[in-house]
């Protein structure tokens, strides 16, 4: 049997197979378009809800992980028996380091999921930064504190570009904004969980906590589809993963540069303002001041939620 196939869309619900016999396959419906056979996946709506679910919950990891470092510095480093007035350089030094990290991952993630799928950047980022985490809370001195950040920013940096490229190429183009703002909204409640488990957990359980909840992910992460439009496009001679074509167009560079200008206010209010404002007050409240990304994110939220219903 010969059977040759064309993509209609790339919505992976919906496939065109040109048959020259009776095609049976399990788990599609059949119906004939203009001497074709239009299959669609019966299982395809909660395999899409799977992704969106899991990729939400993934960002929600993500974001834990990656705002945890400030809200369990001080304490951590304390413990590392590091002096109080030498807690905000090294703590830059550590933040530092997952931001290099976090550089680092982007580019490699990226190219890799152009190679290998998204699906399998998303199972690769989620497990290097989970056990990394968990490494964390057995560190023996600032040094070893500051690798380990590393290897989690690395980590960090892939889980929601690869989630949100995932979601915008399964779901249909009128329903893909949903997709992504459901992941944005239960990501960013991973700060709130984070603020949490730091207030009445020690640093170490913290950090074990968001290792653990990565971990679990891995499970789910097995009833996810590989992006339709990936699979396509592995059967062309399109190259892929080729980061430097960002930059061969002035204008392209242009908009992918703006594009990273975008998120530098708010990282910078809650990666750098909040996380060393007791060192930027010096000192003064340090309790209230380090309640930290979590509270910011949780107080928004409220407000936010506020002015729409007396609105």
């Amino acid at each position: 049997m010969t059977v040759a196939r064309w993509r209609i869309s790339h919505d992976p619900c919906f496939e065109l197979y040109h048959v020259d016999d009776f095609l049976r396959v399990r788990g599609f419906y059949r119906g004939d378009i203009r001497g074709y056979t239009l299959l669609v996946k019966s299982d395809s709506d909660k395999a899409i809800v799977l992704t969106v679910l899991v990729s939400a919950l993934g960002y929600f990891v993500d974001i834990y992980d990656l705002l945890l470092f400030g809200i369990v510095r001080m304490p951590s480093l304390r413990d590392l028996g590091v002096p109080e007035d030498e807690m905000m350089t090294v703590g830059v030094r550590l933040l530092n380091f997952q931001m290099a990290g976090m550089l680092l991952g982007g580019i490699l993630w990226g190219v890799l999921g152009d190679i290998l799928g998204r699906k399998s950047v998303l199972f690769g980022s989620i497990l290097l930064y989970s056990l990394a985490n968990i490494a964390n809370a057995f560190v023996p001195n600032p040094e070893v504190y500051a690798w380990l950040r590393l290897a989690a920013g690395i980590g960090l940096a892939g889980e929601l570009g690869a989630a949100i490229c995932l979601v915008a190429e399964v779901m249909k183009k009128e329903t893909r904004g949903l997709g992504t703002t459901v992941i944005a909204s239960v990501g960013i409640l991973g700060a709130v969980l984070a603020s949490l488990i730091g207030d009445y957990f020690s640093w170490k359980t913290a950090y074990l906590v968001g290792g653990g909840m990565g971990l679990c992910l891995l499970g789910l992460r097995a009833g996810l589809v590989e992006s339709g439009m990936f699979n396509s496009m592995t059967k062309t001679e399109v190259g892929r993963g080729r980061f430097h074509k960002l930059f061969l167009s002035g204008e392209r560079a242009k908009r992918y540069l703006c594009c990273i200008l975008i998120g530098v206010p708010v990282w910078f209010c809650i990666g750098v303002l909040v996380t060393f404002a007791p060192e930027l007050s010096n000192g003064h409240d340090e309790r209230g001041l380090n309640r930290r990304p979590g509270r910011f994110v949780y107080g928004f939220h409220r407000a936010l939620f506020l002015a729409r219903n007396l609105g």
